[in-house]
């Protein structure tokens, strides 16, 4: 006899718009798998720009080169670690990456407080540190 599995429902409720979706396998497009995959491609282009372009971003931003190369360095593993959650989805796994999530929040602040950036640097750390809530917020909800 199969034992129905509970039902994970969240809402994302905007001025303008509500959506409501299941996490339940097989009944919808949004799940755990799709949004740490989404994370890892998204931390793996992010350390990819910062690496490769960390002296003109610099400039941009305010911040200093060796920062956001380094910032880029540290997104390669935590990557791999989004591709594992996504290919074998496991408490553990979800605990890890939305621990580092929230450091890479904690940590992006403390560079706004900090740093003094640009505006345009500081309106980029705002916008980034949002995103990578909202995948936390996500991967938590939905995570194994």
């Amino acid at each position: 006899m199969r034992v129905p599995q509970p039902r994970k429902e969240f809402t994302v409720t905007s001025t303008t718009a509500s959506y409501s979706a299941s996490a339940r396998a097989g009944s919808s497009w949004l799940t755990a798998g799709r949004v740490f995959a989404f994370d890892a491609a998204t931390c793996l282009a992010m350390g990819l720009a910062l690496v490769l372009l960390s002296a003109p971003l610099a400039t941009l931003f305010g911040l200093s080169p060796g920062l956001l190369f380094w910032a880029g360095v540290i997104l390669f593993p935590s990557a791999l670690l989004m591709a594992v959650a996504a290919w074998r989805p496991q408490r553990l796994w979800t605990l890890l990456v939305v621990i580092g999530n929230l450091a890479w929040i904690a940590a992006s602040i403390a560079v706004l407080l900090l740093a003094a950036p640009t505006a345009i640097g500081g309106a980029f750390l705002i916008a980034q540190s949002a995103a990578v809530a909202v995948l936390a917020w996500l991967e938590g909800a939905l995570g194994a």
